[in-house]
């Protein structure tokens, strides 16, 4: 497991449930070894996805996405957090493309922890592109986290080296249970490197 004590834990959140589980994972862990987390929300103005014939006025505005963009976090937060978290966690919400953000956010992080689609679904399913790429280009340990129907009751951290595959089942704060499904190390990572 990385040296956590007092370090920092980046989280990717983009409202599913599957990111409130990786949020609600970090926490136990967070609490277990004094670490920050920073929750990490990207967002951006999706004028692509509209035709170009689409009316001016149900086009999203920079303003709007971000006001729902903080909005997700923030309710993200309050639903694995709750509304006074016993953890040092702040907000990060930046304008850009999901996996960049992520990886800009994480630079300095000892962890990332984000959250995969199904946890029944093979491994190439679960991990979508965002999550592929920061598995792909962290400079730090990524764990993926799913929302599971089963739990063992204890916090499962990633050991060293890759474990892409393993799963571990792990109760996260409020009765839930989340599952890690995907852990790697960062090339050339070594606890004692941080």
């Amino acid at each position: 497991m990385p040296e956590l004590a007092g370090g920092l834990i980046a989280v990717g959140v983009d409202g599913s449930p599957a990111s409130v589980a990786a949020l609600r994972w970090a926490a136990d862990l967070a609490r277990l070894s004094d670490a920050e987390i920073v929750a990490v929300r990207a967002w951006h103005v999706a004028l692509a996805c509209l035709a170009p014939y689409a009316p001016v006025s149900r086009r999203p505005t920079q303003e709007g996405e971000r006001a729902g963009a903080e909005a997700d976090l923030a309710g993200a937060m309050l639903t694995a957090l709750g509304p006074a978290p016993d953890v040092k966690v702040r907000a990060a919400l930046v304008c850009g493309p999901p996996a960049r953000v992520i990886l800009n956010q994480c630079a300095d992080a000892d962890l990332l922890v984000l959250g995969g689609h199904h946890a029944d679904s093979p491994l190439r399913q679960t991990v979508g592109a965002i999550a592929a790429t920061c598995l792909r280009q962290a400079p730090c340990p990524v764990v993926i986290v799913t929302v599971a129907t089963a739990s063992s009751g204890r916090v499962v951290a990633p050991g060293r080296g890759c474990y892409v595959g393993r799963v571990s089942t792990a109760r996260a704060t409020g009765g839930e249970a989340s599952r890690v499904i995907a852990a790697r190390a960062a090339a050339g990572y070594r606890a004692d490197d941080r």
